[in-house]
């Protein structure tokens, strides 16, 4: 009896231990890195109460300047490969008067993202907040064979007559079909994530042409 008490104990105390240690997201920028534990907890309850079980594996945002609090929480429940995934990304949101969090989906905040590996490197690791690796926004029919194509393009820094003669290797904050239904339109972000350029890219035989390239500032 005695035994069997002590196997229990065991049993409780590696579920306990195993909860603990399970590895916590990876967060990008300073907001999202000052969130504490109970914050992540609360976010990740509020994503349960909204059916969605899993848990984020990357966080973005936090505290704003008025006080409330907006995440970006990125979820893996789609099947993707080693080398790409395509799924969602859900705002959740908490106002600054310390009420519940609450996640927002459709026009409130869901969106598609998507991650291209870079080689060698996994997609659940983000080694820094300018990593070329980090998820992106996917907007209108894209195909991941098209995705896929314009990043590995895109990180190959191809030649242009701005910037010192080749895109800068920013990180990319989204990729859209443009609006002739043909092109790509492709959003770097700056060092301030708050400006950067944004690119037209035409098919070109079996590579991309760059047609336009124009700054932005959010």
């Amino acid at each position: 009896m005695e035994a069997m008490i002590h196997v229990v104990l065991s049993v409780v105390i590696s579920l306990v231990l195993a909860q603990g240690l399970s590895t916590p997201p990876a967060r990008i920028g300073d907001a999202a890195r000052k969130l504490s534990r109970q914050d992540i907890v609360d976010i990740e309850r509020a994503l349960a109460s909204a059916g969605k079980a899993e848990k984020p594996w990357l966080l973005i945002g936090g505290e704003t300047p008025q006080h409330d609090y907006r995440v970006y929480a990125y979820l893996t429940h789609e099947s993707g490969t080693a080398e790409f995934r395509r799924t969602e990304k859900v705002m959740i949101y908490r106002p600054a008067k310390k009420q519940p969090w609450t996640a927002y989906f459709l026009e409130n905040g869901a969106a598609t993202y998507a991650q291209v590996a870079v080689p060698g490197q996994t997609m659940d690791t983000i080694i820094a907040d300018r990593d070329i690796s980090r998820p992106f926004s996917v907007t209108g029919n894209l195909s991941d064979a098209e995705i896929t194509s314009v990043v590995r393009f895109i990180r190959t820094s191809p030649p242009t007559s701005q910037y010192g003669g080749r895109v800068p290797t920013w990180p990319i904050g989204g990729i859209f079909r443009a609006l002739d239904g043909e092109s790509i339109g492709v959003s770097l972000r700056d060092t301030n994530e708050y400006s950067g350029i944004s690119m037209r890219l035409t098919q070109d035989g079996n590579t991309w042409r760059i047609s336009e390239i124009v700054n932005w500032v959010s």
